[in-house]
């Protein structure tokens, strides 16, 4: 189970599914595996890995705000850091901001980690469930990147200034990232620009109006083009370039980084198709089924795998909308959202738990 974005962890939804399960079958044999796809909860999930050790640091969140935020490390060097941990969505809600959001406080992070800690070989990002939408331009700036405008001055911080770049500066980059692989765990396949890509696909979710919209995405063009200029190349167009809000783009385009499919590494870690090999089935789910469930989403990937062993996979959910068609066709039995009642999102969000259970027990009652 993937986590139920605002109201269940994934291994919360595991917990429950389990206890419904037992509790129907006590001869039932019950894999329980908590599954994320570079977004909400993949640090979490990492962990259950004994390899990794839980840390703390302080840093800021995507509108400068002091935070102390969670990481994992191993002692061969490994360094896991969850982006919406840091500028997610959740840390800064109700007041969302995004032209004036940044992602420096991932960067940031990151080098108050590199004075802590010794011997760090590999940074792994999860990448989801941003406020941002700066092309990992404030990462970039705290770890060294300047961008100047046309006076050859620092920008301002945001989102909303992307515009006013016209020269970008490596030349004081972190030298200690030199000899450090850097992955960013990708949610999605979005490009960075355009109808499809970061700004208007996710815009809306993190506050953006029409207007707005406009703003975010000029300046995002912009920013390719004076990449393009300064580096001679532009990643844009790379499949994941516009996840969590262009941090994708900005981990492959100013740091020589690499973008892998998340939910694919975290079941390949938790060695997932021998886990369903003389499985029945299997329940997954997360807060939201769609068209962008498609796009590589933990979900979708836990169908795929499913068809190839010929099980049968059955999905619930928040919420369901239209255009899931395909995921029928991709291996999906049946899908089911666990909301009974029309109610206020924030209160159907309250009584996610309770409706997860009820809504378990009863298909429970049609397999039994």
């Amino acid at each position: 189970m993937n986590a139920f974005k605002g109201s269940l962890k994934s291994i919360e939804a595991c917990k429950i599914i389990k206890k419904c399960i037992e509790d129907k079958d006590k001869n039932a044999i019950v894999l329980s595996a908590p599954i994320a796809d570079g977004g909400d909860g993949t640090l979490d999930c990492i962990l259950q890995n004994k390899k990794y050790q839980k840390k703390s640091i302080e840093t800021v969140n995507a509108l400068g705000v002091k935070i102390t935020a969670d990481y994992g490390i191993s002692k061969d060097g490994e360094l896991i850091i969850e982006s919406a941990k840091v500028i997610g969505l959740a840390m800064i809600k109700p007041n969302l901001d995004i032209l004036h959001s940044s992602s420096y406080g991932l960067g940031l992070m990151i080098r108050n980690i590199l004075e802590k800690e010794d011997g760090i070989k590999k940074i792994i990002f999860g990448l989801g469930g941003t406020a941002t939408n700066d092309g990992g331009v404030g990462m970039a700036e705290a770890l060294g990147v300047s961008f100047l405008d046309k006076n050859k001055m620092e920008i301002k911080s945001g989102s909303s200034h992307l515009n006013d770049i016209v020269y970008i500066n490596t030349s004081n980059i972190d030298s200690r990232l030199k000899n450090i692989e850097i992955i960013g765990m990708c949610d999605v396949e979005a490009k960075l620009l355009g109808k499809n890509g970061a700004t208007y696909v996710y815009g809306p979710q993190k506050g953006a109006n029409e207007t707005e919209l406009k703003i975010l995405e000029n300046g995002m063009k912009n920013l390719t083009s004076v990449c393009k200029k300064e580096y001679g190349f532009d990643l844009s167009k790379k499949n994941g370039a516009g996840a969590a809000g262009g941090l994708g783009y900005g981990i492959m385009q100013f740091f020589s980084g690499k973008l892998i499919k998340g939910a694919k590494a975290l079941l390949d870690s938790i060695k997932f198709d021998e886990m369903i090999e003389k499985t029945d089935y299997v329940f997954t789910g997360e807060g939201r089924i769609d068209s962008q469930t498609l796009q590589g989403k933990g979900v979708m990937e836990v169908i795929k795998r499913c068809k190839k062993k010929g099980v049968k996979v059955i999905a619930v959910c928040g919420e369901i909308k239209d255009g899931i068609e395909p995921l029928y066709e991709k291996g999906l039995s049946a899908a089911f959202t666990i909301n009974r009642v029309l109610l206020e999102k924030k209160i159907m969000k309250s009584r996610s738990k309770e409706d997860l259970k009820f809504t378990i027990n009863n298909l429970l009652n049609i397999i039994y």
